[in-house]
């Protein structure tokens, strides 16, 4: 494909693929009179399971309308799997689909890697409070194996760095949890910890870009009030004190932190914390792990 050119999670055709980028290789581009246009190479992914042809449907179906659109570009789609029975394998060559093995086209660390993290972020909060040292492990060889190139990551792989955290000042930890109120709304709680006590509802930002006063507001205004409304009607929940947390590596702009600080000082129905980079590496060292509070500086400090 073009030098960097990939999109992923991108549109091809109005309909969407994991990976697309245009391509002036062999028959796939067209000459026109004035220019050469691009193909296109596609591509889906399925990991973690043994494919079978129920479950290419769905490409089988969207290569089938692209070829059908008139004017489309030349393209190429692939599919790329851990494994796959042979009935599925034959069909999509019969459609033109390649397929391509984990395994093979990287090797089989990189397969076992990727099958280590699907398992780390489905099992999260029971991985995360019983085998912690997994997830440190996890990281350390995503860095080892990637040489870093996982922005995309950053973000989740940080949700569970707060949940490494948490999970050992907590008895029961849970990421990702998702609430619903009687009214019907909705929100998702990046960590949340319980202990005797307290209930932790940490909000995770593992990115470059400072948290606006916009983002704050939003977290102040909209989540945190439905939030504590649907604790407060879960009688496991009901006495115990909350504290609303917010992680960020990337820090908070000056008018976010004067909004943080302003709401802090004037709640007295709950805890408001915030945390910066400095504070989070501070956070990391009373964990006690010295692997963990590497893993922070390496993974999240250099790349700042």
């Amino acid at each position: 494909v073009s030098f960097s050119s990939a999109k992923y999670y991108s549109e091809f055709g109005k309909y969407q693929f994991n990976f697309v980028a245009p391509s002036y290789i062999g028959t796939l581009p067209r000459i026109t009179t004035t220019k050469m246009v691009p193909g296109f190479v596609v591509a889906d992914f399925l990991i973690y399971n043994t494919i079978n042809e129920q479950q290419i449907e769905f490409l089988l179906n969207k290569v089938s309308a692209l070829k059908s659109q008139k004017n489309i570009a030349n393209f190429i789609p692939f599919l790329i799997v851990d494994s796959m029975d042979t009935k599925a394998l034959n069909k999509l060559k019969s459609k033109g689909i390649v397929v391509g093995f984990v395994h093979e086209l990287f090797d089989s660390k990189y397969k076992d890697l990727l099958h280590s993290l699907v398992n780390l972020v489905t099992n999260a909060g029971a991985i995360l409070k019983n085998n912690p040292d997994e997830y440190l492990n996890i990281v350390s060889n995503l860095n080892k194996l990637v040489e870093g190139k996982t922005n995309n990551l950053r973000g989740d792989l940080f949700e569970l760095a707060v949940g490494y955290y948490q999970g050992r000042v907590c008895k029961s930890i849970d990421i990702g949890k998702s609430i619903l109120t009687q009214e019907g709304q909705q929100r998702e709680i990046d960590v949340f910890g319980i202990t005797n006590e307290k209930i932790f509802i940490c909000e995770c930002k593992g990115y470059k870009h400072k948290v606006t006063k916009e983002e704050i507001e939003k977290w102040l205004g909209k989540n945190i009030p439905i939030i504590r409304k649907w604790l407060l009607a879960q009688e496991a929940y009901s006495d115990k004190s909350l504290v609303f947390e917010y992680w960020s590596t990337g820090g908070f702009s000056d008018d976010a932190l004067s909004t943080l600080n302003d709401r802090k000082s004037n709640t007295t129905k709950y805890s408001i914390e915030y945390y910066d980079l400095d504070q989070i590496i501070k956070k990391s060292k009373k964990a006690k792990s010295k692997k963990f509070t590497e893993i922070i500086r390496d993974y999240y400090v250099k790349e700042i």
